[in-house]
C-alpha cells in the first residue's frame, strides 16, 4: 500500500496526545498489533444514526409557501458549504446576491413578500450575470459532492483520548472483556509521506446539539464538518478521527506504545496467548490489565509484562509446549 492509495479529506487539528482504540474482539487487536495497521470503517456501520449523515435538503425547487427569509438563510449556508473545487464562476455572485437580498429583507422598511420563489428573487436583480439554471446547478453541485463523500469510498478510523472510560469499555470492548491499544503518533516517521498525511490530517471530533451542516462556517472544509461533528451526548468519548477516501480496508499505522486488556479479560483463554505472541514482535511494548479500584468507580492499571519476558517464559516452558501460563493475581 502506498500513500497514493489514500486521499485524506478531514479537518485537521494539531495532535499533542496519545490516542486509544477499543477492540471488542481480541483477534482484531492481534491483527492491529501484529500487522501494524488499523481498520478503516464504513461510516454507514456506525451505531449512532446521526453520525456522518447530512441533513440539509437538496434544493431543486423553491416555489413553496415557507418563510422566504428562512429559505434564503438556508441557501446562504448551503452555498457557503460548497467546496471551492466544486464552485462555479458564478458562485460568488450568487452568494453576494443572496446576502444582499437577505439584508434588504431584514430591513424595517421592506415588507417581506409572501409566496415568493427564488426564481422571482433572481429575476428581480438589477444585474444578473447568471441564469436560473446556473443557480440550481451550483447548489446541486455542492449537494452531489457531499453525497459523494458520504456514499462512495469515505472511510473512518476512530480513536479516543482516554483509555479508562467505563462506558467505552462497556459498549466498545465487549463489557470489559476486550482490548484497548495505545498509539503514540510521535513514533511515526514524519519523513514518510503517508505518515505525514496521517499526522497532518487527524481530526478532533466536536460535539454540539445542532446538526453540523446547519452551522455556518466559511471555509473549504465546511462540507466535511458533518464527518467530524457528533451530538453532545457523546462528548465523553473525546473522539479523534482519520478520514480518507480509499479502496483499502486497512491503513498502515506503526506507532503502538501500550496494550491494555479489560478487567474481565480471560487470560487463560487461547486468545490471550495470541495477543501475547503479537506483543512479542515489538522490542519495547508492554501489556497492562485494568483493575477495578477498591475505593472509587474508576479503572486502574496493573502491569503484567513487557515483551522481553515472553522469551524467558518460552525458554522455561516444557519442551514442545509453547503455552505460557501467566499469573497476574
Amino acid at each position: 500500500m502506498k500513500e497514493q492509495d489514500y486521499s485524506f479529506i478531514s479537518t485537521p487539528y494539531p495532535i499533542d496526545r496519545k490516542l486509544y482504540k477499543y477492540y471488542s474482539n481480541a483477534e482484531y487487536a492481534v491483527d492491529c498489533i501484529k500487522k501494524r495497521r488499523i481498520h478503516l470503517d464504513d461510516p454507514k456501520t456506525f451505531n449512532d444514526p446521526f453520525d456522518a449523515t447530512f441533513s440539509c435538503p437538496r434544493y431543486t425547487s423553491f416555489d413553496y409557501d415557507e418563510d422566504v427569509g428562512k429559505t434564503i438563510e438556508n441557501l446562504i449556508e448551503y452555498v457557503i458549504s460548497i467546496p471551492k473545487g466544486k464552485q462555479t464562476v458564478h458562485t460568488p455572485q450568487i452568494l453576494k446576491h443572496l446576502l444582499n437580498y437577505q439584508a434588504n429583507l431584514n430591513s424595517a422598511t421592506v415588507i417581506q413578500p409572501k409566496n415568493k420563489t427564488i426564481s422571482d428573487i433572481l429575476t428581480g436583480a438589477k444585474e444578473k450575470a447568471f441564469s436560473d439554471e446556473e443557480f440550481y446547478d451550483t447548489i446541486n453541485d455542492g449537494f452531489i459532492e457531499t453525497k459523494r463523500v458520504m456514499h462512495l469510498n469515505c472511510k473512518i478510523s476512530c480513536f479516543s483520548e482516554v483509555w479508562d472510560s467505563i462506558l467505552m469499555w462497556s459498549y466498545y470492548a465487549n463489557c470489559h472483556r476486550g482490548v484497548c491499544v495505545e498509539f503514540d503518533l510521535s513514533r511515526l516517521d514524519y519523513t514518510d509521506t503517508l505518515n505525514r498525511n496521517i499526522i497532518d490530517n487527524i481530526s478532533r471530533v466536536h460535539y454540539t446539539p445542532v446538526r453540523a451542516d446547519l452551522l455556518s462556517s466559511n471555509n473549504d472544509n465546511t462540507t466535511f464538518n458533518f464527518l467530524t461533528t457528533k451530538a453532545d451526548v457523546w462528548s465523553h468519548e473525546h473522539e479523534w478521527r482519520l478520514i480518507c477516501e480509499s479502496n483499502n480496508d486497512f491503513l498502515p499505522f506503526d506507532c503502538i506504545s501500550k496494550v491494555i486488556i479489560g478487567a474481565n479479560f480471560d487470560v487463560n483463554a487461547p486468545k490471550y496467548q495470541e495477543l501475547f505472541k503479537a506483543v512479542n514482535t515489538y522490542e519495547d511494548l508492554t501489556i497492562h490489565k485494568c483493575m477495578l479500584s477498591s475505593e472509587k468507580y474508576q479503572i486502574e492499571l496493573k502491569s503484567i509484562y513487557d515483551s522481553s519476558m515472553y522469551s524467558y517464559f518460552i525458554a522455561h516452558s516444557k519442551k514442545g509446549n509453547d503455552k505460557v501460563e501467566v499469573n497476574i493475581a
